[in-house]
């Protein structure tokens, strides 16, 4: 079975909870969940790991939000798809315009719609 290591990053530890209940559920892979609080913890993750295939990314966080990550990403070369999940929705726009290989998910979201997404983002961007 194949592993994935997927970040979950979200300031609100109940959120981090579901998701990655959510995560444990996926079929057809074996996952690794990594729960991080905010973008500045992303941030520093990615720069030692190179081996993340998928971020949940909440958009309002301290230290550094969802939309300042994807930045840093791009600026950092980090090719890695994202899922931005996000109660704002006016965000979309702006998000898919400056970051690479991103969903939005808005909050709160349809489960199906999630898994859906996840699929599809191994699917086209990781592989096997």
């Amino acid at each position: 079975m194949q592993t994935k290591k997927i970040l979950i990053v979200d300031d609100e530890p109940m959120n981090r909870m579901i998701i990655s209940a959510y995560v444990d559920d996926i079929d057809d892979y074996e996952v690794e969940a990594v729960e991080l609080e905010d973008g500045q913890e992303c941030i520093e993750y990615l720069q030692s790991h190179d081996d993340v295939d998928l971020i949940i990314l909440d958009q309002m966080m301290p230290r550094m939000d969802g939309l300042s990550v994807c930045q840093e990403m791009v600026k950092q070369h980090y090719d890695i798809p994202v899922i931005f999940c996000t109660a704002y929705q006016d965000m979309a726009e702006i998000i898919e315009e400056k970051c690479n290989h991103t969903k939005m998910l808005n909050k709160p979201f349809d489960v199906e719609l999630f898994y859906e997404f996840v699929y599809g983002m191994f699917e086209k961007y990781v592989g096997d």
